[in-house]
């Protein structure tokens, strides 16, 4: 034998497109000689670590494919062929779902030829779309303080990671809404299909351990059938697998307050929300512990093997709460005694920390059956939970005992059987079974919920029973306020309403068979899936009863304002749960076709069919206002997504790939589930106004017994004629678009200053289809003089007073969710990454984004993505940029590892951004919507601050002012703030964006010997925003809050003639302050962190 570089011709390159879904590898390529191709060569191919082995035999074209390999590696391959010399090419390294291509020259018959695969001129991996790969040793050195998988998910350039103090961290892919996207674990989906969290991810930070992880990939476009459900983008993890060899980890890490900075660059000063003059913040005292171990290795050598890895997390960190208007010590000492005296309820005083634990277990098996079979079986548990606080909303203070537990809970098992049957025929088969439990867990179980303003009472007023301002309600007198008087802060007691009755459970059972096939320089694959979930979502907000108190004093004496009551009527509350099934049926086929050795072409189709057999309740009063049912399902609905991909290599250092077609689905089920959980049946609400059963409940609150009057009162109630609903368009279509890219790669070589520089670039363009649209379809248009605002938008009337005026009290909605066609998106990336054979890699990348939406759909509860936005049209939302639209982002990678001693490694790891900041709307806001009436400009209910701001231009006959102080207010608002271009005009929805900011983490480790055998101790530490330690002022990051829109003043309409809004009344001009951005401090932004941790493996 002789080990020499083999000088192989240009072979031709049989791609795959992108195998999502895939838990498996291809390699595949050709056998040729200087005579041309050889047939009946025979090609082994051993994984090395575990010495499984496949064999395939060389076709006419000399051609060979195996699928169905473990992806990494590494693999060798072996190829005899009579009257040659045999061939071995080593250190062959794969990436699921994806194929190998490996040209193979052999010479006549001599001494066997050895080569690494990296010598092979034309071997490289191929794809059809753009993704990004990381493979364990990558995934080791990324700093990842919280542990979390979306660390790992940033580094793609089409991939934001974005942390908000609302919304925590979420990852977004090509401006797209974040809950369009799919997770899959070892190809299957391991993701959120409910819709609950913000990014499809079932767990806070992941579902497995980081160290379990063998290769990380994520994509936007992959072409291949087997890809569907999603619109965002694809993560998936393959988890390692055993080999015949012992390996095993394990590692602590710790941080704390100490290890966390606690200054920024002087941002609101003095203000709650903001720094000191030094730029100090206060942070609580916290400690964060995270440890795991993963072990693999053989059960039976070269035929059984195991992996098994677990980690625990408990992860304690400050809670931040909003601006609270300085409620007192007294006033929450008085509060608290109260209701421990007067109500028996422990308010478990003012938590600092959210209690963050997060455990996570996976365990693989892999069995080597036969040389032609191999069976996998994975076993996946993860349990986190986390203190919520129980509102965020300025002005309030929630003790503990308003605040809840969110829990997540995943157990999926999956079995998967890959078959050879001959060189022409493989399969693989595979099953997943998974339990998804979710919700909230109050503190303070069995409680009502109490809000108690903290503003003076009338001591006589209280004593008597009575109120100021006094008007007639059913069965006693009250003060007509239901909420705190302006710039007073209210004390929560008690779970809200929505905490009080909230569990979400989801079954999924899936089977799937894949069969390929090898037709000469075809290669055609066949796709069958089944997929069955069942849905139990318990959703009744107010189910223990909610009360409003209008001054200390009166909650001190049990006398409240307000009692709300929901429940089902039948007084058991799974009555009201939402209920549903359904089941998906998904056919593919598609061709991946070599039509020369340059050009490879992929085409295909799938058919996603829908079908389910429940159905949500009957509303007859919303068939008569609509004329339609709202019992409308998913059932029948299907979708035919065709696809097509090319990969074309002109030369060996420049290649083009790319491809088109329909992409739908994975949009959350929730949206669908709102149709059972609100189908205004059931449950019912009552109220102190609505019974007077209920009104005497006023009195003699108890927070511990549910409210007997209003009980009854249920006990006898139906669905209001006017309540809420929640439904599907009688012609609601599948969510999809067309998505197509175009990429490009180029290696060059500079000559001194190396071979292997990397330029490559891509585009991106999406056209949506069919996207969803919730509209009140209760909004009619107002005919006549009066129908328009003055800037020309329409106003509404409701059907339910149907007067063809906005005057109405009633604030409830039809919300029917349906589609719009309006949506398009452009992404332009440009990467380059070179690597040294010392032990430095450097990468980089600018994306540039320009994403346009209809609507943003920023939560699960129909009325709530009605509701929250920036709206042009009050009913139908705003055509402009994306939520997650990300303009101008760049990324930079700088990676050393190297052995100074031994092969003991140093490694150096940075990942940076510099990026713009996150989009926003200037909007205003109808003070008189949305509690008791709807708008008086608009007639439309949900935030009264959701409508698009209308830019005076200066003198405009369109708009009068309150007083001086306002009109100047607003202009220097307009001439500061980007909106002067926009004056005579609506501005326009997230034209507006906050400050670019720049965010570098670290990761630093060291190798030390242990002496005994090849086992060793790393010591490592972990840096996010590292530039916030090298000056203060660096690394701050500001958002505007949820739900991303500033209102600039108050609206109202001033009538002149028949014109009922002839022009807007601006007043009440917002402060400087109150319009400011959020200081983000969560989880690295704007503060340094430091997690330092020491490693041990063998």
């Amino acid at each position: 034998m002789r080990n020499l570089f083999v000088g192989c011709a240009v072979a031709a390159l049989a791609t795959s497109a992108v195998y999502a879904q895939e838990t498996t590898s291809t390699i595949q390529g050709s056998v040729t000689s200087e005579s041309g191709p050889v047939a009946g060569a025979t090609v082994t191919i051993t994984h090395v670590p575990s010495g499984t082995i496949s064999t395939t035999v060389s076709k006419g074209d000399g051609g060979f494919s195996v699928s169905g390999l473990r992806p990494g590696g590494p693999f060798t391959v072996a190829v005899n062929a009579d009257g040659y010399s045999s061939a071995q090419i080593t250190d062959v390294a794969t990436v699921v779902g994806q194929a190998f291509s490996l040209p193979v020259v052999l010479d006549k018959a001599g001494q066997e030829i050895v080569v690494s695969a990296s010598r092979v001129k034309g071997a490289r991996i191929v794809s059809m779309g753009p993704s990004t790969v990381l493979n364990a040793n990558q995934i080791s050195k990324i700093a990842s303080v919280n542990r979390d998988i979306r660390d790992l998910m940033q580094r793609d350039p089409f991939a934001t990671l974005d942390s908000s103090q609302s919304t925590g961290r979420q990852v977004s892919f090509a401006g797209v809404n974040p809950r369009f996207n799919r997770f899959t674990i070892d190809g299957v989906p391991i993701t959120d299909s409910f819709g609950l969290n913000p990014d499809a991810l079932p767990s806070r930070r992941g579902p497995v351990p980081l160290d379990s992880i063998g290769q990380f990939e994520t994509k936007v476009a992959p072409f291949d059938i087997r890809e569907g459900f999603f619109q965002g983008g694809v993560i998936n993890a393959t988890l390692k697998s055993g080999t015949n060899d012992f390996h095993g980890t394990g590692f602590y890490t710790f941080s704390s307050d100490e290890l966390q900075g606690n200054r920024t660059k002087p941002y609101l000063v003095g203000s709650s929300g903001g720094t000191d003059a030094r730029g100090k913040v206060t942070v609580p005292n916290y400690t964060s512990k995270d440890f795991g171990a993963t072990l693999s290795g053989p059960i039976w050598k070269d035929k059984v093997f195991f992996m098994i890895s677990g980690e625990r997390v408990r992860a304690s960190t400050p809670l931040t709460y909003p601006n609270n208007f300085n409620i007192t010590d007294a006033s929450l000492a008085r509060v608290t005694a109260a209701a421990q005296s007067v109500y028996g309820v422990d308010t478990k005083g003012i938590q600092s920390n959210n209690g963050d634990k997060d455990d996570r277990l996976v365990g693989r098996l892999d069995f080597n059956v036969a040389p032609s079979q191999r069976l996998a079986l994975t076993g996946i548990y993860t349990k986190d939970s986390i203190l919520t606080l129980g509102s965020t909303s300025t002005g309030n203070l929630p003790t503990g005992s308003n605040d809840y537990i969110k829990p997540n809970r995943v157990f999926a098992g999956v079995a998967q059987l890959n078959s050879d049957w001959s060189s022409t025929v493989s399969t693989e088969a595979r099953v997943l079974y998974k339990d998804y439990k979710s919700g909230q867990n109050p503190l303070n179980p069995n409680t009502a919920g109490a809000t108690i303003c903290s503003q003076s009472a009338d001591a006589a007023g209280i004593a008597a029973g009575t109120f100021t301002n006094t008007t007639n309600a059913p069965g006693v007198t009250q003060n007509n306020a239901t909420s705190c008087a302006s710039n007073n802060g209210s004390i929560l007691v008690g779970p809200p309403g929505s905490a009080q009755a909230n569990v979400l459970r989801v079954k999924t059972f899936e089977a799937s068979l894949v069969t390929r096939f090898t037709f000469g320089n075809h290669r055609v694959r066949l796709l069958l899936d089944g997929q069955n979930s069942d849905n139990y979502n318990l959703f009744v907000n107010g189910a223990r009863g909610t009360y409003y108190f209008d001054t200390i004093d009166a909650f001190e004496r049990g006398i409240a304002q307000t009692v709300s009551y929901t429940n089902a009527t039948t007084g058991n509350q799974n009555d009201a749960a939402a209920r549903f099934s359904y089941q998906t049926y998904t056919f593919g086929l598609q061709d991946d076709w070599k039509v020369s050795p340059q050009l490879t072409v992929s085409y295909g189709a799938r058919y996603d069919m829908f079908a389910g057999s429940t159905f949500p309740l009957v509303n007859n009063n919303f068939i008569a206002r609509e004329g339609f049912s709202n019992t409308y399902y998913i059932n029948g609905k299907g979708l035919f997504q065709p696809r097509f991909g090319i990969d074309y290599t002109p030369t060996p250092r420049l290649n083009f790939h790319g491809g088109g077609g329909i992409f739908g689905g994975g949009t959350p089920d929730v949206y669908v589930g709102n149709s059972f959980s609100a189908s205004g049946v059931q449950p019912a609400t009552v109220t102190q106004n609505t019974s007077t059963l209920c009104a005497a409940n006023l009195r003699g609150v108890s927070l511990t017994n549910l409210p007997a009057g209003c009980v009854a009162a249920l006990g006898n109630a139906s669905a209001t004629s006017a309540g809420a609903v929640s439904a599907l368009a009688k012609n609601f279509k599948v969510p999809s678009l067309w998505r197509a890219t175009l990429s490009t790669t180029y290696k060059a070589d500079f000559g001194r200053l190396g071979d292997g520089w990397v330029f490559g670039g891509d585009v991106l363009f999406s056209k949506t289809r069919d996207a969803l649209l919730y509209q009140d379809l209760r909004n009619r248009p107002i005919t006549g003089t009066s129908a328009l605002t003055p800037d020309g938008r329409q106003r509404y009337f409701d059907v339910v007073c149907n007067n063809n005026t906005t005057a109405c009290s009633d604030t409830q909605g039809d919300y029917v969710l349906g589609n719009t066609s309006k949506g398009r998106s452009w992404v332009f990336v440009a990467r380059m990454n070179k690597h040294w054979d010392f032990g430095i890699d450097v990468g980089a990348s600018f994306t540039y984004q320009n994403a346009k939406d209809q609507q943003a759909l920023t939560s699960s509860v129909a009325s709530s993505n009605y509701g929250n936005g920036a709206y042009f049209d009050p009913n139908g939302g705003a055509y402009g940029h994306s939520n997650d639209e990300v303009r101008y982002s760049f990324k930079y990678n700088v990676s050393f590892e190297h052995s100074f001693f031994q092969d003991y490694k140093t490694r150096l790891d940075i990942f940076g951004q510099t990026r713009i900041g996150s989009p926003y709307s200037y909007t205003f806001q109808d003070g008189s919507c949305c509690n008791s009436a709807r708008s008086t400009v608009f007639g439309t209910v949900g935030s009264n601050s959701r409508y698009l701001f209308y830019v005076p231009t200066v003198n405009d006959p369109k708009v009068i002012y309150a007083d001086a102080a306002t009109q100047t207010a607003i202009e220097n608002l307009i001439n500061s703030s980007g909106l002067s271009k926009y004056r005579g005009k609506v501005a326009p929805r997230n034209a507006f964006n906050s400050k670019w900011f720049t965010k570098i983490d670290l990761h630093l480790e060291q190798e030390i010997p242990t002496f005994v055998g090849r086992s060793r101790i790393s010591v490592f530490a972990d840096v996010e925003n590292f530039l916030n330690i090298l000056n203060h002022d660096w690394g701050q990051t500001l958002r505007s809050s949820f739900p991303y829109s500033k209102s600039v003043a108050q609206v109202a309409c001033v009538a002149s003639g028949g014109n009922s809004c002839a022009q807007y009344r601006y007043s009440g001009a917002t402060t400087q302050q109150n319009l400011a951005d959020q200081l983000v401090l969560f989880n690295g932004s704007s503060l340094y962190t430091v997690r330092v941790g020491a490693r041990f493996t063998f």
